[in-house]
């Protein structure tokens, strides 16, 4: 795979991860306005989603976190 190729596959999938996350901050604001009116089913299928989505968010900030070490500890070098 060329280094354009893989540059665009990783532009698709931080923008799906942050359209993802997106997502999941709606989620959380509609459970907390909506979420007494829904059923187990479904609230169950939301805090499941919010879950996700909790974990992706840790996941993205544990990934900023470390590259930003590395800006650090790169310049540091230099």
């Amino acid at each position: 795979m060329t280094a354009s190729a893989t540059a665009k596959l990783r532009q698709r999938a931080e923008r799906a991860e942050a359209m993802a996350v997106g997502m999941g901050f709606l989620l959380v604001k509609l459970r907390s306005r909506y979420g007494a009116d829904f059923g187990v089913g479904i609230g169950q299928q939301v805090d499941e989603a919010i879950r996700d989505y909790l974990r992706l968010e840790q996941a993205r900030a544990a990934r900023q976190h470390a590259a930003n070490l590395n800006t650090e500890s790169a310049a540091r070098s230099s």
